[in-house]
């Protein structure tokens, strides 16, 4: 499931949990896990973090559509902070992309019925 080679996209802009992760993966002696974030609506924008001592680059995207190809291919985990309004589409567009292959949802109060579709 997960490995010291997973990578990460995170859904919404939560730089205090990718910076936890990038500070964890220092420590671990691997590269940096997260490779982009989405940032539903706002423009593609660079965001400044730290990896030890250096400082690096993630960047944000207004959809899952919109990162590149190569970013996407190396992402095998997605950590959805949607909101409970909009965990199930965002979980579902997650599902439709291959390399995909863990997606941790932190909404609570998503719909019994669409929770179960999820699973399915």
């Amino acid at each position: 499931m997960f490995s010291k080679n997973s990578h990460a996209i995170i859904y919404w802009l939560h730089l205090s949990t990718a910076q936890k992760m990038l500070d964890f993966d220092f420590l671990c002696e691997r590269d940096p896990s997260v490779v982009a974030f989405v940032d539903p609506g706002k423009k593609v924008s660079n965001y400044k973090l730290f990896f030890g001592g250096k400082e690096i680059f993630i960047t944000s995207y207004p959809d899952l559509e919109s990162i590149p190809e190569y970013i996407l291919k190396k992402a095998d985990t997605m950590l959805n902070y949607a909101s409970f309004r909009s965990a199930y589409e965002s979980t579902l567009k997650a599902m439709d992309i291959e390399s995909i292959q863990n997606i941790i949802i932190f909404a609570e109060w998503i719909p019994e019925s669409q929770t179960r579709k999820i699973i399915a």
